[in-house]
């Protein structure tokens, strides 16, 4: 699984789609390298490969291993 892979990578929980201006990704992120703190608020840069199956991502600027994805109807933010 390509999530073992990157072992390091950032954790991103409650995940959803978004576009700022370019398509990204809104979450709570645990294991930031630059961004310190458990499930802290973010926006990534650009998303360009995604695996909700596999469960990463990879952005512009580093890869990102897939929590939970947000679900509007329990109202987590």
């Amino acid at each position: 699984m390509l999530a073992r892979a990157h072992p390091t990578a950032p954790i991103l929980d409650d995940w959803r789609f978004a576009f700022s201006p370019a398509p990204c990704l809104v979450a709570l992120s645990t294991g930031h390298p630059r961004l310190p703190g458990d499930r802290r608020s973010i926006v990534t840069s650009e998303i360009f490969l995604i695996s909700e199956e596999i469960g990463w991502a990879r952005s512009f600027s580093r890869w990102y291993r897939l929590g939970r994805r947000f679900d509007d109807a329990a109202g987590d933010y």
